[in-house]
């Protein structure tokens, strides 16, 4: 009798400890570590597939779009994600449509202006229900109508507004990541127009994308010790088994290391060390290296080695105030190490820079990387996926006058969100 009540006590612990927190048993802690993370960034296609997903539903008219009745600069999309081994992706954004100043681009007002929402951000989850969970996706647009595939759309939103005691509103999530099934967002007040410029980090289980569950730790930066902005942050597990996560300002990452070996025991919410980006090394030695970017992610070499891809899109000539004008896009390697193996002394180097199709950041916008992420396929290569800022209602002329116009998207209108999956070669 004892030996049962032993034996049955055990495997109560055991399945405590494997549903900690609702995580199921076969939640994934760990992600997939490439063998050379240098080769397979060379060996990412730079001529993508296009794909959409449909927004109607989740995200009416006016937000996050470009048209008259909406703000240019800071509605926007800013994170990508596809969540692993699965058909699903993620993408977040903040919409601050009533706080924008839409006299600056010469843009009447009009009546839905006043009606737009407070700050707030978004996760949208979308399932390409048209696509396998593991491998290539390929484009689901129609060559006939410029559609995508009416089975692929978004299914989930979750909404990001974070009251402080100050009365400031955290209300833009910036570049995501993915880890295993842990999504990481970066969710920040980054004007002092709208209150204290501080951040939280969020963790979210994604283990199942139709019932997202945040966990119930943070790591908290409005007030002591750090205040600061996030605009994008990255996890990784080290080979000790802690978990690493970087947090990124305007010019400078910080990291921070987890309690314990337990991700569930959170982090410590001192930084480990502060890296200013002027101390990153360039490929030839040479120091003021901007990560730039969106969003950035962490990749593990099976050796242990730590990699981190930053992305970014510069506007070429035109005018100031087309918002779509010409592109280069380009994702950015670098390499950390720490001096002498300590932790608390990183160093930062650029390794290789690669830029993506010119030919896909026409008017038609699909390349742009206004929110960007990489993902790690299932054979020991890489992927990325990029969205440009705003959901469209066709796939067509982009000019600003015409966006001015209503052309481009308009009430009654059904949207998607465009995006590109650059794969393996």
């Amino acid at each position: 009798m004892n030996k049962i009540k032993i034996l049955l006590t055990v495997i109560i612990t055991i399945i405590f400890s494997e549903y900690n927190s609702g995580q199921e048993a076969n939640f994934r802690f760990e992600a997939p570590t490439l063998t050379n993370v240098v080769k397979s960034l060379s060996e990412i296609d730079t001529i993508g597939n296009k794909l959409g997903v449909w927004s109607d539903g989740f995200i009416p008219y006016p937000y996050y779009a470009l048209n008259m009745d909406n703000d240019f600069g800071r509605t926007h999309f800013q994170g990508m994600q596809r969540l692993q081994d699965k058909n699903y992706i993620v993408i977040s954004g903040s919409n601050i449509a009533r706080l924008g100043n839409t006299s600056r681009y010469g843009i009447g007002s009009g009546k839905s202006f006043d009606d737009l929402i407070e700050p707030e951000g978004n996760l949208f989850i979308a399932r390409l229900t048209s696509k396998k969970a593991i491998g290539e996706f390929g484009s689901n647009i129609d060559t006939q109508t410029e559609k995508p595939d009416e089975l692929d759309r978004i299914i989930y939103d979750i909404k990001v507004k974070i009251k402080l005691p100050s009365g400031t509103y955290l209300w833009h999530p910036g570049g995501i990541s993915v880890y295993g099934d842990i999504l990481v967002v970066p969710t920040e007040n980054y004007s002092a127009e709208l209150g204290k410029v501080s951040s939280q980090i969020l963790f979210y289980d994604v283990s199942n994308p139709e019932q997202p569950k945040k966990f119930n730790f943070i790591v908290d930066r409005t007030g002591d010790p750090i205040e600061d902005k996030a605009g994008a942050a990255a996890l990784v597990r080290m080979d000790d088994g802690f978990f690493l996560l970087l947090a990124r300002s305007t010019t400078h990452s910080y990291l921070y290391i987890s309690n314990s070996t337990n991700f569930l025991d959170g982090f410590n919410q001192e930084p480990l060390a502060i890296i200013d980006e002027k101390t990153a090394l360039s490929i030839d030695g040479k120091s003021n290296v901007k990560f730039g970017g969106s969003g950035v992610n962490f990749v593990k070499q099976k050796n242990g080695e730590l990699f981190l891809f930053g992305f970014s899109s510069v506007k070429l000539g035109g005018s100031k105030m087309d918002p779509m004008r010409p592109q280069r896009s380009f994702a950015r390697l670098f390499k950390l190490s720490f001096e002498n193996g300590n932790i608390s002394k990183p160093i930062i180097q650029l390794i290789k820079i690669k830029e993506f199709a010119q030919k896909q950041l026409d008017p038609k916008g699909y390349g742009h990387f206004g929110a960007a992420g990489i993902y790690v396929t299932a054979d020991d290569g890489l992927a990325l996926y990029c969205t440009p800022r705003w959901q469209v209602s066709e796939i067509g002329d982009h000019e600003l006058e015409n966006i001015m116009n209503g052309k481009f998207f308009k009430i009654g209108d059904k949207g998607f969100i465009p995006f590109i999956e650059f794969w393996k070669k």
